[in-house]
């Protein structure tokens, strides 16, 4: 459905604002394509602005559970698709000889969980064990020497009856294929996009070069010198069967390898000085050939996208070219969900209020935990290299603990550097000095931004 309505803003409230704001559009428009929808056991959870405007698909619910649970293949199967929980644990004994089954969590008691099988969390020890066991095999059991991460628990029950269905794949598209799950409830949803050049996955992205299927591009293949036997394509030794990666060497610019057939110990060029092209048989050992081909934004499949907003957010939505949602399940902490005055942004729970605050960028380690002074009490923001954003989003625990399994926190301004000494927890729990080179820039919090800086959100159904 597509709805276009005009808007105007009283100069007051723009006026009220410190910071300078990008105009609006004088047309808002609300795109809201078909795409996933519950059926009777499994409710798809979308994410949208309070204003009504924007909205992003963000997991399946069960409704036998109440919780988020995740698509994932049953043991070695293909097509046959389970939704486990989101919440985890690890099942452990509190004797030598692996006797009970125990649950070390951080899900709330009578959630369910998923650990070798799914389980209901019980009742939470008191006092807490100091000591517990792995059974790394059958008959095998050992102390894990370090203190427990989160609580432990007893184990309710076992929980058999999932909500379960089967992939669906659409090769309609020469360059997209579209992987749908379709479950036993008359529920829907996009499993995934794959790139049928690349054979990887992809996911939308904005590009210089318009709307794409993005793959990933984060592993890095190195050119060591060596090409294929023709010396016209970039050849790399490397573990495992990597289809798509940069090359650091090569300005990081992002190439597409092929697998030719193993072969034990293959035949390579060389580039010589003179610019003979020189053969030579090398050993592998354990790696794989890879030949590579550049392969720019402007290569991958081409998506439609179209913008839909409102006062507050605004979104690009990408559609699948049988016109349908273009959403897997996405990363909700480092993918922005929303823009706000041109900043991508993520749903945080924040003071109890579902907000969108800034997205984690790429440079940011939100997941590192260190610490300013020997209490672990004040803490850091950790950074890579890259360019630094003006403000963070500093979540409560690494992983998320709170309201169908979305981060809480805070946003902060990007304090100084930490030039001085910093601390971490080790995994007993204890605050300890960290004196390892970790090639980490490490910066303190700056001031603590008002929740009402940060458009609100509410979550809706189908």
């Amino acid at each position: 459905m597509r709805n276009v309505r005009l808007l105007a803003l009283p100069l007051a409230s723009l006026l009220a604002c410190s910071d300078p704001i990008e105009p609006l559009p004088a047309q808002i428009e609300t795109f809201d394509p078909p795409g996933t929808a519950g059926g009777t056991r499994l409710q798809a959870q979308y994410v949208e602005s309070a204003a009504g405007g924007p909205r992003r698909f963000l997991q399946m619910i069960d409704r036998e559970s109440g919780d988020p649970c995740w698509l994932t293949r049953w043991a070695n199967e293909e097509t046959t698709v389970l939704c486990r929980p989101k919440a985890s644990g690890m099942v452990v004994y509190l004797d030598p000889a692996c006797t009970t089954p125990y649950l070390e969590t951080n899900a709330e008691v009578g959630q369910w969980a998923s650990a070798f099988g799914v389980v209901r969390v019980g009742p939470r020890l008191d006092p807490q064990p100091t000591e517990r066991y792995l059974e790394f095999s059958p008959g095998q059991c050992a102390s894990m020497p370090e203190a427990p991460w989160d609580p432990v628990h007893e184990i309710s029950e076992e929980i058999v009856d999932l909500p379960t269905g089967r992939i669906i794949d659409d090769a309609s598209d020469t360059h997209i294929l579209v992987r749908n799950f379709q479950g036993d409830d008359g529920s829907h949803v996009l499993y995934q996009l794959a790139d049928r050049l690349a054979q990887v996955q992809c996911l939308p992205k904005e590009t210089p070069a318009g709307s794409r299927c993005a793959p990933d591009t984060s592993f890095e293949m190195h050119d060591e010198g060596f090409l294929d036997i023709d010396c016209e394509r970039l050849a790399v030794l490397e573990y495992g069967d990597n289809r798509v990666g940069i090359v650091p060497e090569r300005a990081n610019e992002v190439y597409r390898f092929e697998i030719p057939a193993r072969a034990q110990d293959p035949f390579m060029g060389r580039r010589e000085l003179s610019g003979e092209c020189t053969v030579e048989q090398q050993n592998t050992g354990r790696k794989t050939l890879h030949i590579g081909t550049p392969y720019p934004d402007r290569d991958w499949p081409v998506l439609e996208a179209r913008v839909s907003a409102d006062e507050a957010l605004s979104a690009r939505i990408a559609t699948t070219p049988q016109g349908e949602r273009a959403e897997p399940e996405p990363d909700r902490g480092h993918l922005g969900f929303f823009e706000a005055n041109g900043e991508p942004c993520s749903p945080v729970w924040i003071e109890g209020l579902l907000r969108c605050a800034p997205a984690i960028p790429e440079v940011y380690r939100s997941y590192e935990f260190f610490y300013a002074d020997r209490a672990c009490s004040e803490r850091l923001v950790v950074m890579g290299q890259g360019e630094l954003p003006a403000f963070v989003t500093v979540h409560e625990t690494s992983t998320p603990r709170s309201a169908y399994a979305l981060p809480t926190g805070a946003v902060y301004q990007l304090g100084e550097e930490a030039q001085d000494t910093r601390y971490r927890r080790n995994v007993y729990g204890d605050c300890e000095l960290d004196n390892i080179n970790r090639r980490q820039r490490y910066y303190r919090l700056g001031a603590k931004q008002e929740k009402e800086r940060y458009p609100e959100l509410r979550l809706v159904y189908k």
